[in-house]
């Protein structure tokens, strides 16, 4: 493996105070396995965008092709301003060569595979975060797990086999 592997990580997951309910999701083991191997690029999104802590529960809404985030209690639609967020924040992140990304599971914002439901309140599939979507497009090469794929057995050895191949290939 080269020196430090450069990953971005959902920031709630390395214990900062940033979900909806002003709490974090602090996986402990997982930010032991990765101290002395990789430097952490913490980032949330929907602090990040503007958004308040605490701030209203959202969810993704609409076609599982293009699901909207909205706010549950206000059906307010916040896609416009995560997409817009997202486009900036994916070209700074060009810059900085990341070798791979863990994202918080069912996170709206940040879920690899995160329910979508219709306006009955059914849920239709699932679909990428908006900006864990927009991230793995962006970065069609780029190795992604979320912190409960990583959980177990070999999983997170592998992801960083795989974070170490992408860094030797720059």
């Amino acid at each position: 493996m080269p020196s430090k592997l450069k990953i971005g990580i959902s920031a709630c997951l390395t214990g900062e105070k940033v979900r909806y309910d002003g709490e974090s999701k602090l996986d402990r083991q997982l930010l032991d396995s990765l101290s002395g191997v990789a430097e952490l690029v913490p980032i949330c999104p929907e602090v990040d965008c503007g958004l308040t802590i605490p701030r209203p529960k959202m969810e993704l809404r609409g076609e599982t092709e293009s699901p909207r985030i909205v706010v549950i209690e206000t059906s307010r639609d916040l896609t416009d301003k995560f997409t817009s967020w997202s486009a900036g924040k994916i070209n700074e992140l060009e810059k900085l060569d990341l070798d791979g990304f863990i994202f918080k599971s069912r996170s709206p914002s940040c879920g690899i595979s995160v329910p979508v439901w219709d306006e009955s309140g059914s849920v239709i599939g699932s679909a990428p975060g908006i900006f864990a979507g927009l991230f793995i497009k962006s970065f069609d090469d780029a190795i992604t797990a979320d912190e409960e794929k990583l959980n177990g057995g070999d999983r997170l050895r592998q992801f960083l086999e795989s974070c170490s191949d992408i860094a030797t290939c720059r």
